[in-house]
């Protein structure tokens, strides 16, 4: 029973996508030749006529499909270069630290934390005195 039902989803997809490219499949190559023209609706189409306006309906739905395909490309580039990025922005940012200094406010503009040395308690002190004053 199964392996019916799974056959039947091959032949007849339940989305529509599918359904509309079997559709134009069996009609540029299954649909005889004697037929011109076929009534949809109230309105009749050439084969040609109709086979078009399948194509301008499926066409968002592929164009969302490529897109998805994109995006997974870019995802895997983006896991496999991740690792490089990462090691050379450490690299610049020790090259950058080196020249400026780790102390040096300017590497704010870096995106690097400067490095602040710990207050002591007498700098601590102070400070409270001069905050006191």
């Amino acid at each position: 029973m199964r392996a019916t039902r799974k056959r039947n989803l091959r032949l007849f997809p339940e989305r529509p996508e599918p359904r509309a490219e079997a559709m134009i499949h069996g009609l540029e190559k299954s649909l005889p030749r004697s037929i011109k023209s076929l009534t949809i609706g109230k309105v009749p189409f050439s084969v040609p006529e109709l086979v078009e306006h399948l194509e301008i309906l499926v066409r968002p739905f592929k164009d969302l499909q490529d897109l998805r395909e994109k995006r997974r490309e870019a995802s895997k580039l983006r896991a496999r270069r991740e690792p490089v990025l990462r090691e050379f922005l450490r690299d610049v940012k020790s090259a950058v630290t080196g020249a400026l200094g780790n102390e040096s406010e300017v590497l704010v503009r870096f995106g690097i934390k400067p490095f602040r040395r710990r207050a002591t308690k007498a700098t601590a002190v102070a400070t409270e005195q001069r905050k006191a004053a």
